[in-house]
C-alpha cells in the first residue's frame, strides 16, 4: 500500500512540474511575440512620422521615381 501511495505522489509531482513548465514556456513565448509586435509597431510609427518631413519625402521621391 505504501508503494502505491508513493507512486501516486510521484506521478502527481511529475504532472505538476510538467504543467508548470508548459505554462511558463507558453508565457515566455507570448512575451516574445508581444515584444516583437511592439518593436514592429514602433518602427512603423517612427517611419510614418518621418514622412511629415518634406525633405524625407523629396529624398524618397528622387530615389524611387520611375
Amino acid at each position: 500500500m505504501n508503494e502505491f501511495v508513493m507512486l501516486i505522489l510521484a506521478t502527481g509531482l511529475v504532472a505538476a512540474i510538467g504543467t508548470l513548465a508548459f505554462v511558463l514556456g507558453e508565457r515566455t513565448e507570448k512575451n516574445a511575440v508581444f515584444e516583437k509586435k511592439k518593436k514592429t509597431a514602433d518602427a512603423a510609427r517612427r517611419l510614418r512620422d518621418s514622412l511629415d518631413d518634406p525633405n524625407v519625402v523629396d529624398r524618397l521621391h528622387d530615389r524611387f521615381k520611375r
